[in-house]
């Protein structure tokens, strides 16, 4: 069958989801103000409430005000093998980094945001609180000098951070010898060069255009990015797309990069994409935004930095820089569409014909924003403070303790309320004359926000003559989720100070795309979508019953699917005005699925 010109299929969604906080502030993507440093977002629902973005980040403090900060660096005396005849050589050792920071906004700020924004939209306009972000990662960055004098930036460390403003994050970093002196030597620095940068996403909602974005696969299919595969660098894509009966704009969409703008530029050039607009807009710069966002959804997917090919990123502090140049009008810094860790690159592409994605309805679009903090001059203010600042010889070992703390990813905390009871974590230690040590904790809402994710554990020593091997422990971790489900890790050798927790599972957002008039024509009344996936205690599966007459928002559904799993199953079924079932069945992953094209019906051809 001729694959037929289609158009975004806006159905009815019977099924009801939970919604998350984030979507149920429902701000709107496209109307950003900027008020004494702040980025404010109204809501899609009140036209009087505004949402702020968190400004900064701190380090985390206890209740007498000092910072959860601690460092420590140890030293253990040994002979050295090549000294010769010197009296005085180098010890081995290390250095153990562990401080616990914060993303928050000063009430002050907040207040001085308010009345900004009370004189820009009126007296009954009012800020109800933070933006609550859909996910977020970490990345720590350090300054090292390399013998020949020159810097180098170090990243240290990256993860997921908690959604939450106010939410605490524990990091904990085991250093070599020569790392850990080089760090002390910059927290001895008025300004030391040590960086810690969130990149938090924020959804909302789009406003609708009367315009249309029209994609031919079969041409598409022909550019040579889908026939590499190849990484798209992360950066910005600069390019214009001609609209409407010739008038033209330009366009700059913060995230994408590198050949990226090209790429879309030439197969705008090729006639492969189009956007196609009905009478004159006001906001087309916003079209565009809307217009290009839809386009990247399609034909490119999200690649964290560590799956990308090698160079194809660029560094961390060059993609920290950049987010700092572009402004927009009001020389306000932009928010872009992925962060400085991650970029995209070219889909595998399935599809066949020509695909018509209306514009006309409100659609939800991500941006990201980055918030960057030092350490300042902690040592100047603390340096003295044992309890932060000690260095140790590990000279006696029957005094010493081994501390290993537990690292609880930030975005989980949001998950206890949604999918997870419990995370046990067990240590057991082997020691030399044979006796074991074993320690746990359980970790649940209550007891993550009561110990500010600072959990630890620790064995001592027991007859270990050997060091390096005291060093060593084994651990395992166990799930319980909500409806019973249990996932158990074996048990796993290491012997680093910090173990790190993540969620064994990926969120993934299906959209069902099609057109609802040529599904009318067809004599389709209602389409019935199931997904199915595994999930630790099973299959799960979620269900969408769509009506072509009922006009909506695009329909979707959240998937959790576990780390190793990126597809899912799924049938559709065509119920037509006679009764007739038509139905398909197909295993996909790319987070789209098509329901538009009728598969023939027993008796014959598919009208």
């Amino acid at each position: 069958m001729r694959r037929r010109s289609t158009a975004l299929l806006c159905l009815a969604v019977w099924a009801v989801l939970a919604p998350s906080p984030a979507r149920a502030q429902q701000i709107r993507i496209d109307h950003p103000m900027r008020a004494e440093g702040l980025w404010l977002f109204p809501s899609a629902l009140d036209e009087n409430a505004w949402y702020w973005v968190p400004a900064q980040a701190r380090l985390a403090t206890d209740e007498s005000g000092r910072p959860r900060f601690s460092f420590l660096r140890y030293v253990k005396n040994a002979p050295s093998a090549d000294a010769g005849t010197q009296g005085i050589t180098q010890a081995e050792g290390g250095g153990i980094l562990h401080f616990l920071v914060t993303y928050d906004t000063p009430r002050d700020v907040v207040a001085r945001a308010e009345r900004a924004l009370r004189r820009k939209a009126g007296e009954a306009a009012e800020l109800r609180g933070p933006v609550v972000f859909t996910e977020g990662r970490y990345s720590l960055v350090s300054s090292i000098v390399l013998d020949g004098g020159k810097p180098e930036d170090v990243l240290l460390a990256s993860g997921n951070a908690p959604v939450m403003e106010g939410s605490q994050i524990a990091l904990a970093f085991e250093l070599p010898a020569e790392r850990a002196t080089l760090l002390q030597r910059s927290l001895e620095m008025a300004n030391p060069d040590i960086a810690l940068v969130f990149e938090m996403t924020l959804e909302g909602l789009t406003d609708a255009f009367d315009a249309d974005v029209v994609v031919k696969w079969d041409e598409v299919k022909k550019h040579s990015a889908w026939g590499t595969r190849a990484d798209v660098p992360l950066g910005y894509i600069v390019g214009s797309l001609t609209l409407g009966s010739g008038g033209g704009a330009g366009y700059l969409l913060p995230g994408l990069g590198g050949n990226a703008g090209g790429i879309l530029d030439e197969l705008h050039r090729s006639q492969a994409i189009e956007v196609r607009t009905r009478g004159e807009d006001a906001n087309m710069s916003e079209l565009l935004d809307k217009a290009v966002t839809t386009l990247v959804e399609l034909l490119f997917e999200p690649v964290e930095a560590e799956d990308a090919q090698p160079g194809g990123m660029g560094s961390l502090t060059d993609r920290l820089a950049e987010f700092g140049e572009d402004k927009d009008e009001f020389g306000a810094p932009m928010l872009p569409l992925v962060g400085i860790s991650a970029g995209y690159r070219a889909k595998e592409i399935r599809r066949s014909g020509v695909t018509t994605i209306s514009l006309a309805s409100r659609t939800p679009q991500k941006r990201v924003t980055t918030i960057a903090f030092g350490v300042g001059d902690l040592w100047k203010r603390h340096g003295g403070d044992a309890s932060m600042f000690r260095t140790v010889n590990l000279a006696d070992p029957a005094f010493e303790q081994r501390e290993v703390h537990v690292g609880i990813d930030g975005a989980i905390l949001p998950e206890f309320d949604a999918y997870i009871n419990s995370v046990t974590t067990t240590l057991r230690k082997r020691h030399e004359n044979g006796a074991t040590t074993v320690q746990e904790i359980v970790v649940d809402r209550t007891t993550f926000e009561r110990e500010a994710n600072d959990f630890r554990m620790l064995y001592g020593w027991n007859g270990d003559a050997d060091r390096d091997a005291w060093l060593r422990y084994e651990f395992q971790t166990r799930w319980s989720f909500k409806g019973g489900g249990v996932y158990e890790t074996g048990w796993t050798a290491t012997d680093s100070n910090m173990i790190d927790l993540y969620a064994p599972y990926r969120r993934k957002v299906v959209r069902v795309l099609g057109d609802a008039k040529a599904l009318a024509e067809q004599g389709v009344r209602a389409v019935v979508v199931n997904v199915e996936h595994d999930f630790f205690d099973g299959r799960r599966r979620e269900r969408l019953r769509l009506r072509p007459d009922q006009p909506g928002e695009t329909p979707t559904v959240e998937l959790t699917l576990p780390l190793d799993q990126r597809e899912y199953d799924y049938t559709v079924t065509w119920i037509r005005g006679t009764g007739e079932r038509l139905e398909t069945h197909g295993r996909d992953g790319t987070g789209m699925i098509f329901v538009d094209e009728l598969p023939a019906a027993a008796g014959g051809a598919t009208p």
